[in-house]
């Protein structure tokens, strides 16, 4: 939680205040305003700046550390709730999907041993990331991330064949991090409600693009695309019949102040982009 007086010397509290708020969210990072004017103008400019609640001065120390309670109650009470989403997007794991992957296996068995091989290992990898723990952190490397999703696609392709088809664009160096469980609801969402709703299937393409102060994430399909009313319910979480892409745009929300992009024709597919910053405090070989 950041105290933070409205007067400062080099610049406004305000100014630094939508400068916090450039990187961090309302729940992320907490800002209480120390302010000497009570007037309704002057407190609605800190709220404009991002502010979440304020003190006037001279303040009561008891009020003072009351609602600095509150703020990092709200703080806790925000991630404990992303915790629980967390939870329960793992809990989706549908026994359709379990039961359909496990025939698959065992179809494979009495055929190509080698293949059955292979796509057990890749069943044990999509439960054991699926159900990590570290997916509780608010960020995992991206290597983590990508394991998952390629468990994932190698299970559909073994059960769904050539109407799935993938290409993609992953710098093998690609080192970064980002919060847990974004990639994966991503390319679901392409396959099962994408070019799996058409019969001959489609095409999916997944690109990964570091730039010089963030990395790009891109999935692309040509599936029969998403209508602009449910593009517009997923974007602003109002969307009930199903919690993944919600859940992915308003944790990346909360991370770093924007969410998915959502670009779609329908009957001719749809892209789904978002940010993540890169740190900067990486270090640079010379």
């Amino acid at each position: 939680l950041i105290v933070l007086d409205a007067m400062l010397t080099h610049m406004s509290g305000y100014e630094m205040c939508r400068t916090i708020r450039e990187r961090y969210s309302f729940y992320d990072l907490p800002v209480l305003f120390l302010t000497s004017r009570s007037q309704p103008a002057f407190l609605l400019i800190g709220f404009n700046a991002g502010a979440n609640d304020y003190v006037t001065k001279p303040f009561d120390t008891s009020e003072f550390l009351a609602r600095i309670r509150t703020l990092l109650h709200m703080k806790r009470s925000v991630r404990e709730r992303l915790d629980i989403e967390m939870a329960l997007i793992q809990a989706q794991i549908k026994p359709h999907f379990l039961y359909n992957t496990l025939n698959t296996i065992a179809s494979l068995s009495e055929v190509d041993p080698d293949r059955t091989r292979d796509l057990l290992a890749d069943f044990g990898s999509y439960l054991q990331s699926s159900f990590d723990l570290r997916n509780l952190d608010q960020e995992v490397p991206f290597k983590k991330e990508w394991t998952l999703v390629q468990s994932y696609l190698n299970i559909e392709k073994a059960r769904f064949g050539s109407r799935i088809q993938i290409t993609t664009e992953v710098p093998d160096e690609a080192i970064f991090d980002l919060p847990p469980l974004t990639i994966q609801p991503i390319v679901e969402n392409a396959v099962r409600h994408g070019v799996l709703k058409k019969i001959e299937g489609g095409h999916i393409h997944i690109s990964v693009e570091e730039k010089d102060d963030h990395a790009l994430i891109s999935v692309r399909d040509t599936g029969d695309g998403i209508p602009p009313l449910k593009r517009e319910a997923i974007l602003d979480g109002t969307y009930r019949l199903g919690i993944g892409l919600v859940n992915v745009n308003r944790r990346l929300k909360n991370a770093y102040g924007q969410g998915l992009s959502i670009d779609s024709v329908e009957g001719t597919g749809t892209v789904i982009r978002f940010r993540v910053p890169l740190k900067q405090d990486k270090e640079v070989e010379g």
